[in-house]
């Protein structure tokens, strides 16, 4: 069942989120137009908000790996306009998290191998 976020409640649910869900295999898509592509898959690493207060103009979605030999993927969404989840009622999992921009391009971050949870 899909789930929208009311905005007061993004920066708390990314950070608590992003703290749940840390080292987990996730892939990262963008919808854009009419096509969607994989931007990465990794380890899941943090949410990082350019917030002012309450207010988020954008957020961060980093994944990667570990230790000196890796490179971490940034991906910036700017000034989101929802957040949505796909809840798995029976489990208490996340199958989807989307972003959606003012400009209206789809950020996706799924499981790969590991539930995700709230």
């Amino acid at each position: 069942m899909d789930q929208e976020l009311p905005k007061e409640n993004w920066v708390e649910f990314l950070n608590s989120f992003a703290k749940s869900n840390e080292g987990k295999m996730v892939s990262l898509y963008v919808e854009a137009g009419e096509g969607e592509r994989q931007i990465g898959e990794n380890n899941l690493i943090a949410f990082e908000g350019d917030c002012a207060g309450e207010i988020v103009n954008g957020v961060k979605v980093v994944i990667g790996g570990e230790g000196e030999n890796f490179e971490n993927l940034v991906h910036y969404i700017k000034t989101p306009a929802s957040i949505v989840y796909e809840e798995n009622e029976e489990k208490g999992t996340i199958e989807k998290l989307a972003f959606t921009s003012q400009n209206g391009t789809k950020t996706i971050l799924e499981p790969v191998d590991e539930d995700l949870v709230v």
